[in-house]
């Protein structure tokens, strides 16, 4: 993975393909996107969400979030779904199954709109939405959101305690033969207990070469 020194370089062309295209996020001097309080994952969709959801979440499991878009460029609104156990962890729950809650693998579909006004599941990728024993606490929520346009879709997540990290790991649609394939990951690194320099890193297909959405496996 190669180190970038310039600040802002990281995600400055990534983002400005990626955003929402009707509400953009804030961005710091660094020009890095910073998620708005309005964009934070919501605990359940809204009704209509949910219903037209209901037929791609398989038994045990329930929408974590979801969030529309052009995924293919066919200017149709299509919709990423992050899907989480519907298995509920509180203070009762016996350590075996905490843990299984705890290491759940959420996964991540792209569902396509068609021109009927029908949906379908067109991919699904377990391993790019980090469970939520990735976090510093083995219980915090790394993941943050996910921003789609024109065929782009990034998902953005942040942790760490002393190293405090920002990623955004983005894939793009290839009309030739409509997969999607990983385009960009970008992170900020931040030391907390020393001088809080920021380390930039960017990995492009030069890194990690051809990957279809479906076939990556996490950090590269």
């Amino acid at each position: 993975m190669q180190k970038i020194s310039v600040a802002g370089i990281l995600l400055a062309a990534l983002v400005g393909a990626c955003q929402s295209p009707d509400k953009p996020a804030a961005t710091t001097g660094s020009d890095r996107p910073v998620p708005e309080a309005t964009t934070a994952p919501p605990s359940a969709p809204a009704a209509d969400s949910a219903q037209l959801l209901k037929p791609f979440v398989p038994a045990g499991y329930r929408v974590q979030y979801t969030v529309a878009g052009d995924l293919n460029r066919d200017t149709w609104p299509d919709r990423v779904v992050v899907l989480d156990t519907a298995a509920v962890l509180d203070e009762n729950t016996p350590e075996a199954v905490a843990d299984r809650i705890t290491w759940f693998h959420r996964p991540l579909l792209l569902i396509l709109g068609e021109p009927n006004g029908h949906y379908r599941l067109v991919a699904r990728n377990d391993s790019v939405i980090d469970s939520r024993g990735a976090g510093p606490t083995g219980s915090e929520d790394t993941f943050q959101r996910v921003a789609v346009k024109q065929g782009y879709f990034s998902v953005e997540g942040a942790g760490g305690s002393s190293l405090r990290w920002y990623k955004v790991t983005t894939f793009r649609y290839n009309p030739a033969d409509k997969q999607w394939y990983l385009h960009r990951i970008g992170q900020d690194n931040t030391h907390i207990d020393g001088d809080e320099e920021v380390e930039h890193e960017v990995s492009t297909p030069r890194n990690f070469g051809r990957v279809r959405f479906e076939q990556y496996a996490g950090a590269q």
